[in-house]
This record gives structure tokens, C-alpha cells and sequence, in this order.
């Protein structure tokens, strides 16, 4: 009797074995998925690449301090100094007619206003645009024109909008990633639930993040939402299991 009790007894531990690494291949395999969706929406997302113009030998030829990336919602300042070409001395705009021009990402013509002279320098041109013309994250574009009856130029910069303002986050996303991930492997592999339980965390901080901010600048109530309830409930599901894990261990030592 002994003897069957025992039997049954490694029985049972060796389906619990197996079933335990039945559960970290399942793991591995969602977190592979995961980390490969992460990885094609950040590389999607990339920028396409700026066409410069060549500048005429005889005209205006109009430089500004770049914006690269500007944050949704946030009013912005725009600068601008025009220089003839011949002798590359600066105009004065009230000679000229100078349009600004800003296109959003879907390319559709959101504001045109003609140029005003900072009060701080009578060559510093400047255009404020408010942030109600920002409220999508993406890539837009501006045209700034100056011209009268005998020369011209003009000037064409793309530029991005994101949720925080900046850009290259993708980075950020995939150092947290592996950090959670390494948290949770290293908890299976020492088998303690509060370490998986604080990967879990990890994973659901994540999440939070994209909620907020998008990815690579992406924001949207489809696809980057979407992403980040899935991360969040990916998050919970290892903190959830850790936790019952923890109390049914803590459950076999109290009925013992």
C-alpha cells in the first residue's frame, strides 16, 4: 500500500513537471509573437526621407532653425531668415510677399497665413501655429514662400508630431520589453512567483505607456490601443498566476 502510495505520489510530481514546461513553452511562444509585432510596427513606422532642393543662383534663399519634432497639441513658433542669393545679405520681408503654409499627415491644407516680423529682431520672420492644428500624430509638412514681381523662393521641411514630443522611443519600448521578459525567466527559473510577479508589472507599465503615447509616434484607437490592452492583459495574466501560484503554495504548506 506503501509502495502505491509512493508510486502515485512521483506520478503526479512528474505530470506537474510536465505540464509546468507545457506552460513555459506556451509562454515563450506569446512573447516571441509579441516581440515580433513590436519590432514590424516600429519599423512601419519609420519616417520616409526629406528631398532637398538645390538653391538657385539668383533669388531668396531662406533658412530656419529646424523642428524635427514637435509635441500633439503644443503651440509652436516657426522662424524663418531670407537672404538674397546673389550677395547673401537679408531682406526686408515688407519688400516681399511671404506665405506660410502647413499640410497635415493625410496631406490636406490646414493653415495659410502670410509672415510677421519678430519684435525682437526685424529679421527673424516668425509664425506662431496654435496646437489645435496638431492634434494628430504624424508626419506634416510646411511650405514657407517668399516672392515679389522680379525673384523668389521658398522653402519645404517635413517634420514630426508625437504624442511626447519626441522620437526614437522604439528603443525605450525594447529595453523594457527584455527587462520584463528577463524578470519572468529569471523567476520561472528560480521558481519564485514575487520576482514573475514584478515582470508582470513590468509587462502592464509597458502597456500603460503605449495607452498614453503610441509607439514610434503612432497613436491611434485601433491599432496602437489595441496593442497596449493586449501588453496590459499579457502583464496581468503572469501577475495573476504568479499571485494564485504563490497562494496555492502557501495553501500546501498551511494544510500540511
Amino acid at each position: 500500500m506503501k509502495k502505491q502510495n509512493s508510486f502515485q505520489y512521483h506520478k503526479r510530481c512528474v505530470n506537474k513537471r510536465f505540464e509546468e514546461i507545457k506552460d513555459k513553452k506556451g509562454i515563450i511562444l506569446i512573447l516571441a509573437i509579441f516581440i515580433s509585432c513590436l519590432l514590424f510596427i516600429g519599423f512601419a513606422s519609420a519616417a520616409q526621407p526629406t528631398i532637398n532642393i538645390p538653391t538657385p543662383a539668383i533669388g531668396l534663399q531662406i533658412e530656419h532653425p529646424v523642428a524635427d519634432t514637435i509635441k500633439v497639441g503644443e503651440l509652436h513658433k516657426f522662424h524663418f531668415h531670407v537672404f538674397n542669393v546673389t550677395d547673401g545679405r537679408p531682406v526686408n520681408i515688407s519688400l516681399y510677399t511671404c506665405t506660410f503654409h502647413l499640410y497635415n499627415p493625410q496631406g490636406s491644407h490646414i493653415l495659410k497665413v502670410n509672415n510677421k516680423v519678430s519684435s525682437d529682431d526685424i529679421y527673424d520672420y516668425e509664425q506662431i501655429v496654435t496646437g489645435g492644428n496638431f492634434t494628430t500624430a504624424g508626419q506634416y509638412s510646411y511650405v514657407f514662400q517668399c516672392n515679389n514681381s522680379a525673384i523668389g523662393g521658398f522653402y519645404e521641411h517635413d517634420f514630426q508630431v508625437t504624442p511626447t514630443g519626441l522620437v526614437g522611443t522604439l528603443g525605450f519600448y525594447i529595453i523594457l520589453l527584455i527587462l520584463s521578459l528577463l524578470i519572468i525567466i529569471i523567476g520561472y527559473s528560480v521558481e519564485d512567483e514575487w520576482v514573475v510577479l514584478i515582470g508582470g508589472f513590468g509587462f502592464i507599465f509597458l502597456g500603460l505607456f503605449i495607452l498614453l503615447y503610441g509607439i514610434v509616434g503612432v497613436k491611434d484607437t485601433t491599432y496602437t490601443y489595441a496593442f497596449g490592452i493586449i501588453t496590459i492583459m499579457l502583464g496581468a495574466y503572469f501577475a495573476v498566476k504568479a499571485s494564485l501560484s504563490k497562494m496555492n503554495s502557501g495553501m500546501e504548506i498551511f494544510t500540511e
